[in-house]
């Protein structure tokens, strides 16, 4: 399958889809331009989507109120894209340590030779992946 190609704003509808279906008070959506990866980028990248998603809908929301998760992808400077997952909850507070879905998220990034940052206030977190841009 190498050298295979994926659009990934079809794949990202796709997978926040069926990520949804379990999550009745949280509403996700996707806003991706149009970008064609080769299968071994787009596999840690729909990892990177699921797991800041999945981290969202257990840690950041009132399970009562629920929430949403913006799903964003654009290109971002010379060569680069980014991947941003917002959710509008109550943020990480700063005494719990990062978990070990910010950690196989920074190892995700590493393979795709780019880099992840976390964000978060009372306004809810961010989690933003840079990477090297693919021809498309």
């Amino acid at each position: 399958r190498e050298g295979e190609v994926v659009q990934l704003r079809t794949y990202l509808e796709a997978l926040v889809a069926s990520i949804e279906k379990p999550f009745e008070n949280v509403l996700l959506e996707v806003e991706a331009e149009d970008m064609a990866v080769e299968i071994d980028q787009a596999v840690p990248l729909g990892l990177v989507v699921n797991e800041a998603v999945t981290n969202a809908v257990k840690h950041a929301f009132d399970p009562e109120k629920g929430g949403a998760v913006r799903i964003l992808l654009r290109p971002h400077g010379a060569g680069e894209a980014m991947l941003s997952i917002a959710d509008n909850g109550t943020g990480i507070h700063e005494k719990e340590a990062p978990g070990s879905g910010l950690k196989l998220m920074e190892a995700l990034a590493r393979q795709l030779r780019g880099r992840v940052d976390r964000a978060s206030s009372e306004e809810g977190t961010t989690v933003c992946l840079i990477f090297p841009r693919p021809v498309s």
